[in-house]
């Protein structure tokens, strides 16, 4: 999973990064998934923790303060960056133009966030910066709004956070 969530970061690029691909009639609508087929689109989905990321990255996304850090205007070890790569599941195009948005419960608030189109190494991925707390399971219900496509595509995908952190 850190592989993939460098790979759609930007960091590697997609012909340096393998992805493990289930046919589509495994994967379509199985919710939770890091990869999932939805409504003609496939979409990879990663975490990695937000201090690990590169600065410019980082620059993108909302500034602080932020829910969970409104005391600190410095990154936490508790702060993760979700990312969301786009693709045709037909023809495996990048899609670069879209509005991606994720509704979740993050410490018993409804939190919504409109992803930021990150253009890193010539790929768009979609990413925004979130307060996880450890040992705790988060379900990213994720929106996609792209154009020529009147109806958004909607999939979910469950994150337990895996990283160390400081309590």
């Amino acid at each position: 999973m850190k592989y993939l969530a460098w790979c759609l970061l930007g960091i590697g690029s997609l012909t340096s990064c393998s992805f493990s691909h289930q046919p589509d009639e495994q994967v379509a609508g199985v919710e939770g998934n890091a990869v999932q087929v939805v409504g003609g689109l496939r979409l990879y989905f990663g975490v990695v923790p937000a201090p690990v990321i590169p600065t410019a990255v980082q620059a993108l996304h909302t500034p602080l303060p932020r829910e969970g850090i409104e005391s600190s205007m410095q990154l936490t070890d508790r702060e993760h960056h979700l990312l969301v790569a786009v693709f045709d599941a037909t023809t495996g195009e990048r899609i670069e133009q879209a509005e991606v948005a994720v509704d979740s419960t993050i410490g018993g608030r409804a939190v919504h966030r409109s992803l930021v189109p990150m253009r890193i190494n010539g790929t768009t991925s979609f990413g925004g910066m979130f307060t996880l707390e450890p040992d705790q399971t988060y379900r990213f219900k994720t929106t996609v709004r792209h154009p020529g496509h009147a109806d958004p595509v909607v999939a979910t995908y469950v994150y337990t956070t895996a990283h160390p952190m400081h309590q």
